[in-house]
């Protein structure tokens, strides 16, 4: 497995649905504080396949919005393409696809991963469910916001909420009280997915 740094969390998610698992999801006395947490964590893309590209490449072909061109015939990097951010609905460029988390690495430290090892960070920083495509307005207005404070373009809602939750409970994350009212209120209106 290589390494590669991560200049920045950058470049839609593919909306993965989860299913909603409230009732399944305990809720802590977690109260959400500002944190630093993610000024601590390793900022490492992997290439787990080790096809030479890295899981911000990764993301960026799952979720493009059309075809995508390389920068060299190695098919390494990505030259030009064009991503809906789920931010706010609209398309972009490369250089405005940032790959960012679902679940930030402030959000999961002040819900239960602030003993995570480096190699847990990284693993969770990598897992290609918690990421998604930010223009960088969006990522700026969402910074190190809470749960409740920041919420995507309407049109990806429903899948954000379903995949903030579902991580949520696949990393054993804590969710508090205004975590739950703000994801049940969040998916009343989503259409069921059968589970």
């Amino acid at each position: 497995m290589r390494h590669a740094p991560a200049s920045v969390i950058r470049g839609l998610s593919v909306l993965v649905v989860l299913g909603s698992l409230l009732p399944a999801v305990a809720v802590s006395g977690v109260t959400p504080t500002p944190h630093s947490g993610d000024a601590q964590w390793p900022l490492i893309w992997l290439d787990e396949d080790n096809d030479c590209q890295n899981t911000a490449i990764e993301v960026l072909l799952r979720d493009a919005a059309g075809l995508v061109s390389w920068a060299g015939p190695d098919a390494c990097t990505i030259g030009k393409g064009r991503w809906r951010s789920v931010g706010n609905g609209q398309l972009v460029g490369f250089e405005q696809a940032w790959v960012v988390p679902v679940v930030t690495p402030a959000q999961a430290v002040r819900r239960g991963a602030l003993l995570w090892n480096r190699q847990q960070q990284i693993a969770f920083l990598n897992d290609l469910d918690n990421l998604m495509v930010l223009d960088p307005k969006s990522a700026q207005q969402r910074g190190m916001k809470d749960l409740a404070q920041w919420q995507p373009a309407p049109a990806y809602l429903c899948a954000y909420a379903q995949r903030w939750q579902g991580l949520s409970q696949r990393y054993g994350l804590q969710v508090s009280a205004a975590d739950h009212d703000t994801l049940d209120a969040w998916l009343s209106d989503c259409p069921s997915t059968g589970e």
